[in-house]
């Protein structure tokens, strides 16, 4: 699975860096350039998930847990 994902990510990235090319010479494919950004920037989390996933997981607690205290002290005031 996770082979699969960096072969998507690689194949994202070629299309991205050739629409760049294509979008100078026509600017009507600036939209379609869109598409592989959002993809790359979709893409990030299952990699990382997948790569480190009690990592992952540990760094979204901890960001939760700040995240309720947050909201605590918020509501002391």
């Amino acid at each position: 699975m996770l082979a699969f994902n960096y072969v998507a990510l690689a194949v994202q990235i070629i299309i991205a860096c050739e629409l760049k090319i294509i979008v100078r010479s026509n600017q009507d494919y600036g939209p379609l350039l869109l598409s592989p950004c959002i993809f790359l920037i979709i893409y990030s989390f299952p990699i990382s998930w997948l790569e480190s996933p009690k990592a992952y997981l540990k760094k979204e607690k901890e960001k939760i847990e700040i995240i309720m205290n947050l909201v605590k002290l918020a509501s002391h005031h």
